[in-house]
């Protein structure tokens, strides 16, 4: 498993975590292809999950492009910014 596995996976597990502590939203795994609507957050759920996100990651975050539709794809653009900002 090279670094950036490493960090998916732990960013993965901490997306989960959010979903469960925040929002009682308890998921077995949360897999990339995942539709983020199927989370079961509306738009301001949403919102206030990127907060918690940005909250448990100690990042701060742009707004989430409106292409961002998948829990991979929000992994992706999360790794981006954090990346951006090492």
């Amino acid at each position: 498993m090279d670094m950036s596995q490493h960090l998916d996976v732990e960013l993965v597990e901490t997306m989960r975590a959010v979903l469960k502590d925040r929002f009682g939203i308890e998921l077995q795994r949360l897999d990339l292809e995942r539709p983020l609507a199927s989370l079961g957050l509306d738009s301001l759920a949403f919102v206030e999950y990127t907060f918690e996100l940005e909250k448990a990651l100690k990042i701060t975050l742009p707004d989430v492009p409106r292409e961002t539709v998948s829990v991979g794809d929000l992994v992706a653009f999360i790794n981006a910014e954090m990346k951006k900002h090492g």
